[in-house]
């Protein structure tokens, strides 16, 4: 049953509402004002965006490589180094969305094995193009328990191709990939959805903005959302990622 049939007294007040086994990521914890609001909350999971530095020492949080927009005037960088310690320390989850490859995914990696995450904790995401074969067995074995994820969009074979969509997320099931992460506008194709829980595929439903969008996603029974968190009717001020350089922006009544 959907949540839109439900009455208006069955509507969730807050994520205590929600199913327990959905988890909840909030989108883009890149900048100070956004990771201060995410730990100040109740939500388990962070996603962090993975870049290099624009002078390429170290790995920094920015969903935009410096290639696509610059270095803005007045931009405080958080690095990954310095950011691991403080989620870890309040218990939170992590979710990492590597932007680059080669050595800065080994830099990445270096990193979450010197602060320790439990695997249980911890969740590892890329472009398929990004990763790679040799890079996916390789965290799949480096972390077991861990979450092994690419997005859909970034497959070579889309759902369009129907068989041959199907053996290709059964290879890359023998990679190690546990998860699949599936756009929010993107899950509308013909029984995608339906068709991903039939086979066993674990999913992630991502591109979630509004509560209304994150009701509607939740309701599909994903295993996990990521969401911007942009629900002030809950209490929850997300910032968003940065892409593109925007923001949301809240005002004092």
């Amino acid at each position: 049953m959907s949540l839109e049939s439900h009455s208006s007294e069955a509507t969730p007040a807050g994520i205590a509402d929600l199913p327990p086994d959905i988890q909840l990521v909030w989108h883009g914890v890149n900048d100070a004002i956004n990771l201060r609001q995410f730990l100040a909350s109740d939500v388990a999971w962070c996603e962090l965006d993975v870049n290099p530095d624009p002078e390429g020492r170290e790995l920094i949080l920015r969903h935009d490589s410096f290639a696509e927009r610059p270095l803005q005037p007045g931009e405080a960088l958080l690095t990954l180094r310095e950011t691991l310690p403080r989620l870890l320390d309040r218990g939170k989850s992590i979710k990492l969305d590597f932007k680059a490859g080669d050595s800065w995914i080994d830099a990445g990696l270096a990193l979450v094995d010197r602060h320790h995450i439990p695997t249980d904790r911890l969740w590892l995401n890329g472009d398929l193009d990004l990763l790679g074969e040799t890079t996916i067995r390789r965290m799949a074995a480096r972390y077991p328990g861990a979450i092994v994820q690419v997005p859909l969009t970034s497959l070579p074979v889309q759902p369009e191709r129907g068989e041959e969509f199907a053996a290709q997320l059964a290879s890359l099931r023998g990679w190690g990939i546990n998860r699949f992460s599936v756009g929010w506008p993107y899950r509308k194709a013909p029984g995608l959805i339906d068709w991903l829980k039939q086979e066993g595929h674990a999913f992630n439903l991502y591109g979630v903005r509004t509560l209304e969008e994150f009701l509607q996603a939740v309701a599909l029974h994903p295993a996990a959302v990521t969401a911007d968190f942009n629900f002030p009717q809950w209490g929850y001020y997300g910032r968003g990622s940065g892409h593109n350089g925007t923001y949301y922006a809240y005002a004092l009544a």
